[in-house]
């Protein structure tokens, strides 16, 4: 068995890094701002003006937030980095989707009796194409709304996706299931030439009569490197469950830069 926890110490350099990218970002801000401010649609103008204020802020409190943190997973080695989260924040190995927290300068794998309030743990989807639905973007313009109006009309429609593989025993606690729910996500479809869209459905989740929501899909946020993307994929409530899914449904993430984009399968 690996160790249960890893040194996690604080880096100057990625500290150093980290201020770096504010002070280039910040006066980027305040100049798009500064300029967005002479637009006559009223949304960008309130956007400019908080934009005008923030970069400067962020180039103000770039040199005192915490320095960022980099170490090896406790169950697989991989890099791990944690740039400025809460103390308790989950974090999930780029790697092996492992869990853990960061305290005291040292890694911890969380405990498989980790039962979260809602839905927190990972697991991967079977599909190598889904990208998460960024929803509806605000129109600034006749012209945005008409190429709304467009993208809908062209957009295709994939079907409905059914997860439906699930462990025994209720997904929060483990005890008998005597009931069913189900959980649901709107997804885009990558790597077609018309925009397609789809139906992911998570079937007959089992549940106890005592809880409820143990499943729901999500954005997985990992503990890499700045560049390296997210995922789209299931989040479950129980530790245990989580992982006893992820061996009935042996899945792993694949990540490209800048997306939730690819998953494959073991």
């Amino acid at each position: 068995m690996p160790d249960q926890s890893t040194p996690f110490p604080k880096s100057w350099g990625l500290h150093a890094l980290a201020v770096l990218t504010a002070w280039i970002i910040g006066p980027a801000m305040a100049y798009f701002g500064y300029y967005g401010l002479g637009s006559e649609e009223t949304v960008i103008v309130v956007l400019s003006g908080a934009a005008l204020l923030a970069g400067p802020m962020l180039v103000v409190a770039a040199p005192f937030m915490p320095r960022p943190s980099s170490g090896p997973c406790p169950l697989c080695g991989a890099k791990m980095y944690s740039f400025w989260q809460a103390a308790d924040a989950l974090l999930v190995c780029p790697s092996c989707a492992a869990c853990a927290t960061a305290s005291n300068e040292t890694l911890t794998l969380l405990p498989m009796t980790n039962v979260a309030d809602v839905p927190a743990y990972p697991a991967a989807l079977p599909w190598d194409d889904v990208v998460e639905n960024p929803g509806k973007t605000v129109a600034f313009s006749a012209q945005d709304v008409a190429m709304d109006k467009l993208s809908e009309l062209i957009t295709r429609n994939a079907g409905v996706r059914v997860i439906d593989k699930w462990p025994p025993g209720c997904s929060v606690c483990g005890a008998q299931a005597t009931q069913s729910e189900a959980a649901s996500a709107e997804v885009l479809i990558k790597g077609r030439a018309l925009e397609t869209k789809a139906t992911l459905l998570a079937h007959g989740i089992p549940h106890c009569a005592a809880h409820s929501n143990g499943v729901a899909f999500g954005r997985v946020e990992f503990a890499g490197s700045p560049t390296e993307g997210d995922a789209f994929g299931l989040k479950f409530r129980s530790h245990a469950y989580r992982e006893a899914f992820r061996k009935l449904n042996p899945h792993k993430f694949d990540r490209q830069a800048n997306g939730p984009l690819k998953i494959r399968t073991a």
